[in-house]
């Protein structure tokens, strides 16, 4: 049984933020229970407390870049989940984490000005190309709480395969402008159906059994070994169950131009991309007033000068490698969430928006930001369509189900709030 992952955000806004309803960039993997963050902004720490996680079921963290917006959270967050409460120290209590040249140091330098001691062991794993300068883990150079990291060198091809393995998934990383980062499940047999296939087996039990077959049973674990179809001995054919592919979930950091990950994201059940900067014509506004350039093309040249993406490049490159679900993140502080995107309708195919009542000119944004990215993916731009590109706004959880379970979408979607109110 796949185990059950969902993915939520605790910041979503990029370095110009925070806003009092965004705070900068961190996400949350929830794998079977054990918890593992993407990006720690400064406050993430408080966003963990007001979305109801227990931060003790932390157990990694991926830092895509050091940007303050991206990295500053994870001394606090460290801190905290090792707080010492107590006094017994605790051996097995291990934090590890992974991210570029100098978030070793980054770490380190904060807890020994600090003068931090913790109450368990963390590493940190740096993921380095050719040229860059690992940050020594000799003894005199690690923090008392410090446990030597790897020097994780990526491979000929640029990409950092497999670097990890844990809970059932494999983690890849690649080199965008910073890193993305590849969460995937292998394939797996989807079930099979005993009762359909018992009665014939049970039919040629004697037969089986001058086979070597002691028990009918031992037929289903043959099949499953040898993944090839069986013929019994009356000639009947069982095939074995077929493969499902296994969940693939994408999140890049600041990016302009993430094709160097294609290969690695192709087929996505879940791309996360950024989206900062997005081109609103005026006359969508209720005040009739945009600020900004004053158009779309002269917004993605801003965005591309600076490092980012618009709606419509998260759109275009979730095409590319044929993602089944776009959520878009990191945005500018331009555009506060949606009103009400806590009262979004889950239960309906085709009602993406209905529950989201707000007429501002904050939802207006994030509803112009959702089609065009949407109109750029699926070459839609109707939003009465599914599925739909999602804006994301803080504390929204995504539960990812498994890769061929794509029936509503938009029942999968829910608020950590609400989550605790229930």
């Amino acid at each position: 049984m796949p185990k059950a992952v969902s993915l939520s955000f605790l910041g979503t806004c990029s370095g110009g933020g925070p806003l009092l309803n965004r705070s900068c960039s961190s996400s949350i993997l929830d794998i079977g229970g054990s918890i593992w963050m993407i990006d720690c902004s400064e406050g993430t720490l408080r966003q963990f407390m007001l979305s109801g996680i227990r931060i003790s079921r932390l157990r990694r963290i991926f830092i895509t870049h050091n940007h303050g917006d991206h990295s500053w959270g994870v001394v606090p967050v460290l801190s905290n989940l090792m707080s010492g409460a107590g006094g017994t120290e605790r051996t097995d209590l291990r934090l590890e984490v992974y991210g570029l040249s100098g978030i070793r140091e980054l770490v380190r330098t904060m807890l020994k000005i600090g003068k931090s001691q913790l109450n368990g062991r963390y590493a940190v794993h740096e993921l380095l190309q050719p040229g860059d300068e690992p940050y020594p883990c000799g003894p005199k150079d690690l923090h008392g709480n410090e446990l030597p990291g790897r020097d994780i060198y990526c491979g000929d091809d640029g990409f950092w395969r497999a670097f990890e393995k844990s809970d059932g998934f494999e983690i890849d990383a690649g080199p965008i402008q910073h890193r993305g980062y590849v969460f995937r499940e292998p394939s797996h047999p989807s079930r099979m159906e005993l009762t359909q296939i018992m009665d014939p087996i049970n039919r040629n039990k004697e037969a089986l059994s001058e086979l070597g077959f002691a028990r009918p049973i031992d037929v289903v674990d043959h099949l499953l070994a040898t993944r090839q179809p069986f013929t019994l001995p009356d000639g009947y054919v069982i095939n074995p169950p077929s493969e499902v592919l296994g969940r693939k979930l994408v999140i890049l950091g600041d990016t302009h131009d993430p094709s160097s990950i294609k290969e690695l994201a192709m087929d996505a059940s879940v791309l996360v991309h950024e989206a900062t900067n997005a081109y609103i014509p005026p006359n969508l506004l209720r005040s009739g007033k945009s600020s900004g350039p004053p158009s779309e093309a002269a917004v993605k040249a801003k965005a591309m000068s600076r490092g980012h993406s618009t709606p419509g490049m998260a759109g275009e490159f979730a095409k590319s490698i044929n993602a089944s679900r776009l959520i878009l993140n990191h945005f500018s502080a331009r555009f506060a969430p949606a009103e009400n995107n806590s009262t979004h309708n889950r239960n309906s195919r085709h009602g993406h928006r209905s529950g989201r009542s707000g007429d501002d000119d904050s939802t207006r944004m994030i509803r112009e930001i959702e089609r065009q990215a949407t109109a750029a993916w699926l070459d839609s731009s109707d939003p009465s369509k599914w599925p739909n590109a999602v804006a994301a706004w803080d504390f929204l959880s995504v539960e990812i189900k498994e890769h061929e379970a794509r029936d509503n979408m938009n029942a999968d979607i829910s608020d950590l709030r609400e989550q605790r109110k229930g």
